[in-house]
């Protein structure tokens, strides 16, 4: 995602790339541990503000600010894009800025943040490691300060410290979705959906609220394959996924079982629901335009949870015999 900033100092618009909708959330652990930091580092440097600005679409929202009484953020604040202000200069060039007089710096003096009453600053620009914007750390004093060696070192300390956590984040966030989606669909995997479908299972068994599971088999995916090359047959599963992602609901759970065969999880769904949607996939299935592949076949086994399953794998065997009968009939 793109956001554009003004910066005051080159006096120009600029596109930056800030945290995308991909990126994981940060825990309240993390969020402890650098306000520990910046207290610390406000402490030492005895600066007016010390905040850790997170980059939205709309804005810079105060992330964390140092805990003392002559900070004057509010955690949760935005500040907006398109004044000028000095931190949207660290995002522009994406480097440190310290500006240890605005008043009477030529560039500086006539800054939107010096009419807020902050005459000097320094900005570290914060980043995701795959570069993209994440804020930025900024200390904000309302009176001309020199920034000696030992409070720039401290704060490159904390930026380190920040980036790193980033770093953990986003390759903790990666491992669990490895763990959880297929690689080529990106859709569940095997191992998510039996979760899932234990989670249906236990609030069945607590509700008595029925729900069904379609298994998806494409008839002839091998015969694909050997015909037009693996290349293609991964693009038919791919245009098979979307298919199936389009005819769903948004509380339906889709994933890959295996090779060719596909698995729906259809909440609040007796089996007349659930045959209902396989003859809606089908139909989409054989209307759909494959290229080369003059037709391409899928058969859909349904069962319904029922007190006799004593456990998933019970459902989805119901489902498998289902699907088997469809394709002798």
């Amino acid at each position: 995602m793109k956001v554009k900033v003004y910066l005051f100092d080159e006096g120009q618009d600029k596109f930056v790339s800030i945290t995308g909708e991909d990126k994981p959330g940060i825990d309240e652990e993390v969020l402890e541990k650098w306000q520990e930091m910046i207290d610390l580092a406000s402490d030492i440097t005895c600066c007016s503000s010390l905040v850790v600005l997170k980059a939205l679409k709309s804005g810079f929202e105060i992330l964390l600010t140092s805990n003392d009484e002559s900070s004057c953020f509010e955690v949760g604040d935005i500040r907006e894009y398109g004044a000028g202000l000095f931190c949207e200069s660290v995002m522009g060039c994406g480097e440190e800025i310290v500006i240890p007089d605005a008043v009477e710096s030529e560039t500086w003096n006539e800054s939107p943040d010096v009419q807020d009453g902050f005459l000097a600053y320094f900005g570290l620009p914060l980043f995701w490691p795959d570069g993209e914007f994440f804020g930025n750390l900024s200390v904000f004093s309302d009176k001309p300060t020199v920034f000696n060696d030992q409070s720039s070192k401290l704060l490159y300390i904390i930026k380190r410290a920040i980036e790193t956590d980033l770093s953990l984040i986003a390759e903790k966030a990666r491992s669990a979705y490895l763990s959880d989606y297929d690689q080529l669909t990106n859709i569940y995997n095997r191992k998510a959906l039996i979760e899932k479908l234990k989670l249906e299972f236990d609030r069945y068994d607590r509700s008595k609220q029925r729900f069904s599971v379609l298994v998806v088999d494409i008839d002839s995916l091998r015969a694909i394959n050997e015909a037009h090359g693996h290349d293609r047959g991964d693009e038919i599963l791919l245009e098979f996924t979307s298919i199936i992602a389009s005819s769903i609901r948004k509380i339906d759970i889709f994933g890959r079982w295996s090779d060719d065969d596909f698995v729906v999880i259809c909440p609040d769904t007796n089996l007349e629901g659930a045959n209902a949607l396989a003859e809606k996939i089908i139909d989409a299935v054989s209307e759909h335009d494959w290229s080369e592949i003059e037709e391409l076949k899928c058969t859909i086994g349904c069962a319904t949870s029922n007190i006799f399953d004593k456990d998933v794998k019970e459902l989805i065997r119901r489902a498998d015999v289902d699907m088997y009968n469809k394709k002798k009939g």
